[in-house]
């Protein structure tokens, strides 16, 4: 079908670190998380941060 992308979503302060579990279990090679920790998109290393109102707007 496809890469298998994992998606994080939550509100409050997200870290790195359960995408990164996601990413390692499906051999994913990034992962995006979705949460107002910023207000622009992001990318650190291998992982997209979307705001929860620019992702709502999508």
């Amino acid at each position: 079908m496809g890469d298998i992308i994992p998606i994080e979503v939550g509100i409050g302060d997200k870290n790195k670190r359960q995408i990164k579990n996601a990413m390692n279990k499906y051999n994913s090679d990034f992962g995006i998380v979705i949460s107002n920790k910023t207000e622009s998109i992001v990318k650190d290393e291998d992982v997209l941060f979307i705001p929860i109102k620019t992702f709502s707007l999508m």
